[in-house]
């Protein structure tokens, strides 16, 4: 008794100050106008933009709208309770309401509503490119509410930062190391392609939890906006800034200056370029196609004699090869004399390399001019948006930030509504936890994750980077056939690899190539090389498969079934089932997959279907009607079809909140590149929204193969690691023969069940937040069963020591009463690529097998280790597991040590500290042979501190739940 007092009151371990008071929230609505101030922790974070709308053909801001009355009104929903603040509005003669709703708690939403709907909102009538090209829709919403310049307190004091998602994949996009809100947020807003942001405070020492914001929209994800109005000169704004008739517009340029005069006080003056005539009738076409009118009739750049012509590329700052001076660097195209008609026009930026002439130009005949003349294009470098504020003075309106849904939509319906949720806390993981959870609970989303063998059991993999990945045969699929693929299965058979489900990809099916990939023609196996077919290779292999499809050919036979489809535009067009025949074809389809072993379904190209096909770009919720249908199908099988989703935008992230069906989504490039192995910024998005982040597929030896130099066979053991920490899907697609047994049975039990942790690895708070140019790829990710956590941190390539600190964690280390404190160890011996062992009987500290942790004793991060295989292998990493000490006994589980994740609530269901030891309930198959190991304590902190290391090797029962005891 005397011992266990000294452990309780003596430990010196220690207790981590725990999260501090939640940030205060607080937007002050005027009832009088909707302006309103965003104010973090009392700060002015947020000041209201302008208030605008585009309804019925016609651009309307709050200073020509009518405002037609104000009422507050308290209502209760899936969030909580709130009070509702709304200011109702005419556009004309279409009623706007414009609402905040205040839930408490740090929880905001804002809403626009239009009671009766609006006709003809299509502001921005982008050409979609088409082909391998993509349109981001960077385009103003229908209605900017909220719409947000700088608030005036963090403006003055330069400390912003921020991140997003955007894109394929959902990669990150954040500050870089240079928080300035105002310089560069307005290039990070990617309209239809993003999706939340968030803003934190660096003003906070660096370790402190920083307070932060979430803006994000809750609704119409698919057709949701994020789109800056700019008026800087690298964003290539368009402001009226001179004397001039109303909506007449001038590219600005260079600190959002722009000359009346041919010369200006710099010494630069407009040139014109020679041999631009164009005819009226092509001035015709070009109003026309888009959308403009009065267009100028000569081009012209800017000129300096001192300098001679100065050029700069569409990048900032500019490239000093065209630019000897970069401060003086102007765009080099000026659109004189346009005004918009219908809303929003791109910008393409063309050079002459020879006469270092630069044009922006903004139809079709002018930019078939220029290629005639020797222009090469750079690029789309910005857009033309109309005047509506400050049209006519020297003052520009400020930067703005704009919300909304796209103005590409035709039309809204009656009772239309778009909410966006403004969510404060401190920390960056625990305000987007925070802000998942309000998510989740306002969709009552419940996904069918558990019942997916997916991402609960070891697969194998056909995909991108695969060694039977058919489409890197050109298409030979000799390479990949049934007697190749079945003679794959039987080798991992005797190995004893259990293989749970088989993945099909882009290959398996006949169907002409489209965007990269094939279209599916005819989603059946090609008879020539698998005569047995699906039901017949099902058998073989022994277990179902995952299936694939990336969208579908025009002409296909499903066509023929009269199925409807909507096509996608350019010359590689593609189909996706109409909205209205969605749930009807995957039904069917999904009917049919089933029947021949299908256990999920992964639709790939995401991103393309929904941006290059314009039906869903210009038609309310036709998008996710769409992908609504697939999920309604995939649920209404027996057994239900869990879904991935691949290559996504943000938009389809959080349209999953709605669709249970969807359990997990690809997180990284494909393996045959070199990008696909940190996926901690994206994996955040994921574990918001309750989505479990995809590492592609991967090889576990590099055997002699075809693949030459490109990427698959290399980082063997870190991408396994990187996997099996997603908690996605674990899928080899090594050789037949060459897979790695140790190395793979080190994610999963000898069913193939996944030794998985409770939440996706995720980067650090401090590599999103800090100043720091230091490059940290650290993921942390955690173990929780029976209220004490086990913390898992990967990091990779950290090359100057960096010192962990508690507020790398999440939950935060003390988040158990029951905890007094962690001790740590590293996966591999220091300096060694060999596994670390911790001997049965040994003294833990003094072995090395452990070492404790406290506030004067963090764990140093330094990734000076050999790799692995010096031929093929680039990356240097370290796998660091805290492991909790139990408050009262001193006891610490260490769990099994030749996993991964050595203690998972996969295996662990209960684990229970006792006055003479440990209790542990464990499950497993029968017959399965676990290794256990704990740390009994054997000192006090007087006698230095000291464990000794008990490992029992025990046996699953036939009943697969067992319970093991450590005294």
């Amino acid at each position: 008794a005397t011992w266990l007092l000294l452990v309780v009151v003596a430990y010196p371990f220690m207790l981590i100050a725990s999260q501090t008071d939640a940030a205060m929230l607080d937007v002050q609505f005027n009832m009088e106008n909707a302006t309103f101030e965003v104010l973090v922790s009392g700060k002015t974070w947020l000041e209201n933009g302008i208030l605008r709308a585009y309804v019925n053909n016609q651009q309307y801001t709050a200073k020509n709208m009518t405002r037609t009355g104000a009422f507050t009104t308290n209502i209760s929903d899936h969030i909580g309770n709130a009070q509702v603040s709304t200011v109702t509005w005419l556009a004309g003669n279409i009623p706007i309401n414009t609402s905040l709703y205040n839930y408490g708690n740090g929880i905001y939403v804002f809403e626009q509503y239009l009671p009766e709907g609006a006709p003809h909102t299509r502001a921005s009538s982008p050409t979609i490119p088409g082909g391998f090209d993509l349109d981001p829709g960077i385009y103003p919403p229908v209605i900017s509410f909220p719409s947000f310049v700088n608030g005036a307190e963090t403006n003055k004091s330069g400390n912003f930062g921020y991140m997003g998602w955007q894109n394929r994949f959902a990669p990150e996009f954040s500050s870089n190391h240079n928080p300035d809100f105002n310089q560069a947020i307005d290039r990070s807003l990617k309209g239809l392609s993003g999706g939340p942001i968030v803003l934190f405070n660096t003003s906070t020492t660096e370790r402190d939890f920083s307070d932060v914001l979430i803006v994000s929209p809750a609704s119409n994800y698919m057709n949701a906006v994020n789109t800056p109005r700019l008026s800087k000169a690298w964003d290539m704004a368009l402001i009226n800034m001179f004397s001039a008739p109303r909506n007449e517009l001038l590219l600005c340029a260079y600190q959002s200056q722009c000359w009346s005069t041919n010369v200006d006080s710099n010494g630069y003056e407009f040139r014109r370029i020679e041999g631009f005539q164009p005819t009226q009738d092509q001035i015709a076409e070009a109003e026309k196609s888009t959308g403009m009118k009065n267009i100028s009739t000569t081009l012209f750049d800017y000129w300096s004699s001192t300098e001679g012509n100065i050029v700069t590329t569409a990048t900032s700052p500019p490239d000093s090869s065209y630019c000897p001076n970069k401060d003086a660097c102007f765009p080099q195209g000026v659109v004189f004399n346009v005004s918009i008609v219908n809303g929003t026009v791109p910008l393409e930026l063309f050079v002459n390399p020879t006469t270092k002439h630069h044009a922006t130009l903004v139809s079709n005949f002018t930019k078939t001019w220029a290629m005639s003349n020797g222009y090469q294009s750079v690029g789309v470098i910005g857009y033309v948006y109309p005047c509506i504020d400050n049209c006519g003075t020297s003052t520009p309106p400020p930067s703005t930030w704009e919300i909304g849904v796209s103005s590409e939509l035709e039309s809204l319906p009656a009772e239309f509504s778009h909410k966006t949720l403004l969510v404060a806390n401190k920390g960056v993981t625990n305000t987007l936890a925070y802000y998942g959870d309000i998510m989740q609970r306002m969709h009552g989303t419940k996904r069918i994750t558990d019942d997916d063998v997916v991402v609960n059991y070891l697969g194998y993999w056909t995909d991108n980077g695969a060694y039977y990945y058919g489409d890197h045969y050109g298409h030979n699929i000799s390479c990949c056939n049934e007697t190749i693929l079945t003679n794959t299965s039987k080798i991992l058979h005797e190995m004893e690899v259990p293989i749970k489900y088989w993945q099909l990809d882009d290959w398996w099916y006949p169907g002409p190539p489209k965007i990269y990939v094939d279209c599916v023609d005819n989603w059946t196996l090609m008879e020539e090389y698998f005569p047995s077919g699906l039901t017949g290779l099902r058998e073989e292999l022994g277990v179902p498969f995952l299936l694939y499809v990336p969208f579908f050919c025009p002409g296909s036979i499903y066509e023929a079934q009269g199925f409807k489809f909507l096509t996608s535009v350019g010359d590689k067009s593609f189909q996706e089932p109409h909205p209205d025949d969605s749930q009807r074809f995957y039904e069917m389809l999904f009917a049919y997959g089933a029947k021949h072993g299908m256990v999920s379904f992964e639709n790939d190209f995401m991103d393309f279907n929904m941006l290059s096909i314009a039906e869903f770009r210009q038609n309310y919720d036709w998008a996710k009607q769409w992908i609504s249908g697939m999920n309604a199908a995939a649920l209404l099988q027996k057994p239900q079809v869990p879904l991935q989703l691949c290559m996504s935008l943000p938009s389809y992230l959080l349209l999953s909140l709605t669709l249970n069906g969807v359990t997990n989504f690809r997180a990284s490039d494909d393996y045959a590149g070199f990008d696909n192995l940190f996926i901690g910024t994206s994996s955040l998005l994921g574990f918001a929204l309750g989505l479990r982040p995809s590492k592609d597929n991967f090889w576990t030896t590099r055997p002699d193969d075809v693949w030459g130099k490109s990427n698959p066979g290399r980082n063997c053991e870190l991408n396994t690691i990187v996997a099996i920490l997603s908690t996605g899907p674990v899928g080899i697609a090594d050789k037949a023969g060459a897979t790695n047994k140790t190395l793979i049975m080190r994610t999963c039990s000898t069913s193939g069940r996944l030794l998985q942790p409770d939440k996706p690895a995720t980067s650090i708070d401090y590599s999103i937040t800090t100043k720091s140019p230091m490059k940290l790829q650290i993921m942390n990710t955690f173990s929780n069963i029976s209220n004490y956590h086990w913390h898992y941190s990967l990091s990779v390539d950290v090359v100057n020591s960096y010192t962990m600190h508690p507020t790398d964690f999440w939950p935060f280390l003390n988040s158990s009463s029951s905890v007094q404190g962690f001790v740590a160890r590293y996966w591999h011996e220091r300096r060694s690529t060999l596994a670390l062992q911790c001997v049965n009987g040994s003294a833990a500290v003094t072995s090395g097998c452990i070492f404790p942790v406290s506030d004067a004793n963090m764990p140093q991060v330094k990734n000076d280790r050999p790799v692995v295989v010096p031929a093929y292998d680039g990356k240097t990493y370290d796998l660091l597991t805290l492991f909790p000490i139990d408050k009262t006994t001193g006891w610490v589980l260490l769990g099994e040590l030749d996993k991964y994740v050595s203690v998972s609530s996969k295996r662990f269901q209960e684990i229970a500290f006792t006055p003479s030891g440990i209790s542990v309930k464990l499950s497993g198959s029968p017959g399965e042979d676990v290794s256990v190991t704990a740390l009994q304590p054997t000192k006090t902190i007087q006698e230095a501190m000291e464990w000794t290391v008990i490992t029992i090797k025990y046996s699953i029962p036939s009943t697969s739940i067992g319970n093991l005891r450590f005294s």
